[in-house]
């Protein structure tokens, strides 16, 4: 999903609201959906993250945006779980 205007946010918690428009970008967001598929992991554990503050995002009406930077930082932190495979 491809949002042609970009609005300045304040970062406090794991969420953010809009405060005021500025230019428009060409900025790649994804829904959480998108992102759980690319990350890996559940709808479920991508709103945690959010929730949790470990993962920014941004609430367009009732949808989740997040940008592709988020989602590469949180890949450059998350470690592979479960036990390590034979071979």
């Amino acid at each position: 999903m491809v949002i042609s205007s970009k609005l300045f946010y304040e970062h406090g918690q794991g969420y953010t609201k809009p405060t005021m428009p500025i230019e428009p970008t060409q900025e790649r967001l994804y829904s959480i959906t998108e992102a759980a598929e690319k990350l890996g992991m559940s709808r479920q554990r991508v709103h945690q993250l959010i929730q949790e503050g470990r993962l920014l995002a941004t609430q367009h009406g009732k949808m989740w945006l997040i940008s592709e930077d988020e989602i590469a930082a949180l890949q450059s932190r998350i470690k592979p779980t479960g036990r390590p495979r034979k071979g």
